[in-house]
């Protein structure tokens, strides 16, 4: 049994764990969230005579998800506009960490297999 290589695999390890800390605090927050991207598009009104005609220049603000395979796409109303997009930035949040803590446990399983790979002795 190697003890530079078990002993880098435990720091890797806690490392890991201290990670982890880091990547719960949105979850431990008492942050609202919105599921959706916060989208900001220039699209045209479709009023005849509109100087958006010929380019859109209209600015809408809209929540896109996904619903049952389909983006579904909800229009934020100009004074919602700052909280829904403090709303959707905590989600964003959160499925990111989520999507970290995932990548976390399969390294941290990876590293503890090592390490009981490294320990075992057979009994004979």
């Amino acid at each position: 049994m190697s003890s530079k290589k078990l002993k880098s695999q435990q720091k890797a390890l806690l490392k890991l764990y201290k990670d982890r800390k880091r990547l719960l605090a949105p979850f431990l927050s008492e942050h609202k969230l919105v599921e959706g991207s916060y989208v900001q598009v220039y699209q045209k009104c479709g009023r005849a005579g509109c100087h958006c005609e010929n380019n859109p220049t209209h600015l809408v603000t809209r929540l896109s998800r996904w619903v049952d395979g389909k983006l579904k796409h909800k229009v934020v109303r100009i004074g919602d506009r700052k909280k829904i997009e403090k709303l959707a930035v905590h989600y964003k949040q959160h499925k990111e960490a989520l999507k970290q803590l995932n990548r976390h446990n399969d390294q941290e399983r990876k590293i503890m297999e090592a390490i009981i790979k490294q320990k075992k002795k057979r009994y004979e």
